[in-house]
C-alpha cells in the first residue's frame, strides 16, 4: 500500500497548478480522484435520485440509495453487508460504520466500488500521517485515503493542515477499486484495515474558519448537497470543504466537495458562499471536514 500511496502522491503533484496551488487536494492529505481509475470527476455525487439506485446525466448507475437493511457487524460497526467480516489490525481504532457503494458505467474494467469506512481513535494518543492499507478477502488491495479534522503539526510552526486523529476524533477512509460488483460484495468474506499511522509527528486541532447558514437542499449541480457561508478568522487559501452525507440507515453514501473562491485567497472576516455537488439521496446527517493553508 505504501508503494501505491507514493504513486498517487506523484500523480498528485503533477496535477498542481503552475503557480504551485494544490488543485482540490487537502494539504497534507493526498486526495484521490476516482477519475484516475475511470470514475466520475469531482466528488462522489452528481446523481439524480431514485428508490433503489440513481443515474447520472452520463448514464452512470449507483446503488447509493440502496434499501439494504443495516445490522451491527462483527466489530460493532453498522454495515449492510454482514457477510463481510471486518478485521481492524490497528488496536487504537474502531470502526463506527462501513458502507459499500457500487457505480456501474461504461468502463470496460467493470464497476467502481467505493467503501466508506468511518473510523474513531479510541486509543490514548495522537495519531497522524496515515497510510491506510485496506484489503478485500485478504488479497485484493484497495486504493485507500483518509479524511480527518484539520490539525497543525506540533513539532514546528505549521501553516498547512495535516491528517491527524486525536483521541475521540473521527475520520473517513475512502477505499476504491474497479471491477467489484454487488454480486462480488455479496460473496466476499472479509475486509481488513490497517491504519498505517506514522510516529514522527503529532498534531493539535486547527481552527481558522466558522461556518454559518449551512443548509441541506437541492444544489445547482443536481441532487442533494450542502450550502452556506464560511468566514475565515485569518487570511487563508486553498480552502476546501468535504462533506460525507449519511442516509437514513446511518451509512455514508458519498463525498461532496466545495472550493469557495476556487482555492484563491479568502480574506479575514469576509463571508464566502459555498455549495457542494450533490448525491442522489436525500440526507439529514453528515460529517464535514475542512482544509486550508494560512496566508503569510
Amino acid at each position: 500500500m505504501r508503494r501505491l500511496t507514493a504513486l498517487w502522491s506523484a500523480l498528485f503533484f503533477l496535477a498542481c497548478a503552475d503557480d504551485g496551488r494544490m488543485m482540490g487536494s487537502e494539504p497534507g492529505i493526498l486526495e484521490f480522484d476516482p477519475d484516475m481509475i475511470g470514475g466520475d470527476a469531482g466528488g462522489d455525487g452528481g446523481f439524480d435520485g431514485g428508490p433503489d439506485s440513481s443515474t447520472s446525466d452520463s448514464g452512470v448507475e449507483i446503488d447509493e440509495c440502496s434499501a439494504r437493511p443495516v445490522v451491527v457487524g462483527s466489530r460493532g460497526e453498522l454495515t449492510a453487508y454482514p457477510n463481510i467480516r471486518l478485521e481492524v489490525l490497528s488496536p487504537e481504532f474502531s470502526v463506527r460504520s462501513l458502507n459499500y457503494v457500487v457505480k456501474t458505467d461504461s468502463d470496460v474494467r467493470g464497476p467502481l466500488m467505493v467503501a466508506y469506512i468511518e473510523v474513531e481513535n479510541t486509543g490514548g494518543g495522537n495519531e497522524c500521517d496515515f497510510l491506510p492499507d485496506v484489503r478485500l478477502d485478504g488479497f485484493l488491495e484497495l486504493v485507500a485515503l483518509i479524511e480527518t479534522p484539520p490539525h497543525y503539526t506540533v513539532e514546528w510552526e505549521s501553516t498547512v493542515t495535516n491528517d491527524c486523529l486525536l483521541p475521540g476524533e473521527t475520520g473517513v477512509i475512502r477505499a476504491l477499486e474497479r471491477g467489484i460488483s454487488v454480486e462480488d460484495l455479496e460473496s466476499a468474506r472479509s475486509l481488513s484495515l490497517d491504519m498505517g499511522q506514522g510516529n514522527l509527528r503529532t498534531g493539535r486541532r486547527a481552527s481558522a474558519t466558522s461556518l454559518a447558514n449551512v443548509e441541506i437542499g437541492v444544489v445547482e449541480a443536481g441532487g442533494f448537497g450542502l450550502s452556506g457561508t464560511v468566514t475565515p478568522s485569518q487570511p487563508i487559501r486553498n480552502y476546501a470543504i468535504r462533506v460525507y452525507p449519511r442516509d437514513s440507515r446511518g451509512l455514508i453514501i458519498g463525498q461532496l466537495l466545495a472550493f469557495p473562491n476556487e482555492l484563491e485567497s479568502l480574506p479575514r472576516f469576509v463571508d464566502a458562499p459555498f455549495e457542494t455537488d450533490g448525491v442522489g439521496c436525500s440526507f439529514s446527517d453528515y460529517l464535514i471536514y475542512e482544509s486550508w493553508i494560512l496566508e503569510d
